[in-house]
């Protein structure tokens, strides 16, 4: 067995960890948060209602943020279209400046959801320019609207993540023909269009993930491993390697 390769799980809802798994955490703002751990932040299109935004807003201005630094949470309250300036963004997303906030998300696009797709569309844009300034990658949530995503990513110099990706081979070919990374989780154990996906696709732009599932990243990367028809280790150390070089990180150094 080759020494010291981690098993990388790009995107999860849980806390619990393992000495064997480095995980990017989705950081829920209100939540225990720890320097020794690395995560996610942003806005989730679930998140984007009147009643759930201003509640963000004042959880980070108790618990994270200097009060001056803050968008007066009421007046946003009043803000019925809610086109925020990047400058209200870069307030709600104060914490997303912390070194181990890696990535941006889970942001994105829901059309299967009430919300407003424009009010979806512009609370994910004002977030895309907080990971341009901050430098930062981003982890897509992606449901019935790839064909958005096609124009997004092609007008942006931003790396994605597309988690838990559950969409066709054409909109795979061409997110990573654009230098995107695909994640797949606990879908790949029984969904075949996804497994021929992770055959077909380019193996430097793959990642796994547990994202708010019961399912164990190990399990995830034996079942891949088989599909790929390589050996668990080279698995580990290629995914490893994305990583490296998405993030500029190697979490052979990282705890």
């Amino acid at each position: 067995m080759k020494p010291n390769l981690k098993y990388i799980d790009i995107h999860t809802h849980n806390s619990i960890t393992d000495v064997d798994v480095f995980k990017i955490e989705n950081f829920k703002i209100g939540g225990n948060f720890s320097n020794k751990l690395h995560y996610s932040v942003g806005i989730h299109p679930w998140e984007i209602g009147l009643e759930s935004l201003t509640n963000i807003l004042y959880q980070l201005q108790t618990i994270y943020c200097p009060i001056n630094k803050l968008y007066n949470a009421d007046a946003i309250a009043v803000k019925s279209n809610f086109y925020w300036t990047i400058t209200d963004m870069l307030s709600v997303l104060e914490i997303a400046k912390k070194d181990n906030i890696i990535a941006i998300g889970e942001i994105g696009i829901d059309r299967h959801i009430k919300t407003d797709i424009n009010l979806q569309i512009n609370v994910l844009q004002k977030q895309l320019e907080i990971a341009e300034i901050l430098n930062k990658p981003v982890v897509i949530h992606c449901v019935k609207a790839y064909s958005d995503f096609q124009k997004i990513v092609n007008e942006t110099k931003l790396k994605f993540i597309f988690h838990s990706f559950n969409a066709n081979e054409n909109f795979a070919k061409y997110f990573v023909s654009k230098g995107a990374y695909l994640s797949f989780g606990q879908n790949l154990l029984n969904k075949e269009n996804l497994q021929k996906i992770l055959i077909s696709t380019n193996i430097n732009n793959i990642f796994f993930e547990t994202d708010n599932s019961n399912a164990n990243i190990k399990d995830i990367y034996k079942f891949a491993s088989k599909l790929l028809n390589i050996d668990e280790d080279d698995l580990k150390l290629q995914i490893i390697n994305n990583f490296k070089n998405l993030f500029g990180l190697d979490v052979r150094n990282l705890e």
